[in-house]
């Protein structure tokens, strides 16, 4: 896949992490392309498993309520 149609690349740039505060080297974090924000490998896993977390309650909740009509 080429790398214009990636959705986040690894910075290319070292950057301070405006999350944990901590100074992420070239090739230790993660760029998104559409905004830009760039995020430390920890802090991006952290974000994503919250949301995938999210997402599966929800499931699980309408699961259950269908379920149960």
């Amino acid at each position: 896949m080429a790398l214009e149609d990636e959705q986040s690349i690894i910075n290319l740039m070292s950057f301070d992490c405006l999350i944990c505060m901590e100074t992420i080297e070239i090739g230790q974090g993660i760029m998104l392309r559409e905004c830009l924000h760039t995020f430390c490998r920890y802090v991006f896993l952290q974000i994503f498993t919250i949301f995938l977390s999210f997402y599966i309650l929800i499931f699980l909740l309408v699961t259950e309520i269908v379920f149960w009509r």
